[in-house]
């Protein structure tokens, strides 16, 4: 298996598929699943038990990453602290492979607004033992949406 931006660049094939077909979350678990990893039903489930690790500011950002952004919220009048609420994979070469609403799965670039702005940060899966079919021990029995 290899997390490269040669099998990154394989994810191109689900391009087009609509967003009511696949969330930015669905999307992340399809690509992943082609790998053979199969990520929980939900992305706090994932990040609770430790799935991923948070790439360190210094640290490069390699294909495979799954990037962590922030979309525009409904209450642009209220300061709310920043949070993840959508997320993709890094292609490799600043692109971005997403689901958003409503272009679908689709192809950003990094390095250019509105994404280099909306970038809340980076993490690296980690799978004890290294990248295998096997998941980390289930910490409370059940994915929570």
């Amino acid at each position: 298996m290899t997390f490269t931006y040669a099998s990154a660049r394989e994810l191109a094939r689900l391009v087009g598929t609509s967003y009511a077909e696949m969330n930015c979350w669905a999307f992340v678990r399809a690509a992943f699943a082609f790998q053979d990893v199969e990520l929980p039903s939900s992305y706090h489930t994932a990040i609770d038990q430790s799935w991923f690790r948070r790439v360190e500011p210094d640290e490069a950002p390699e294909p495979w990453d799954v990037v962590a952004i922030e979309l525009p919220r409904d209450r642009a009048d209220v300061e709310l602290p920043k949070f993840a609420n959508h997320c993709g994979i890094y292609l490799g070469e600043s692109e971005l492979i997403h689901s958003v609403d409503p272009a679908g799965v689709s192809v950003n670039r990094l390095d250019r607004a509105p994404w280099s702005k909306r970038i809340v940060g980076l993490m690296r899966l980690q799978v004890p033992g290294g990248i295998s079919k096997t998941p980390p021990l289930m910490t409370d029995g059940a994915d929570r949406p």
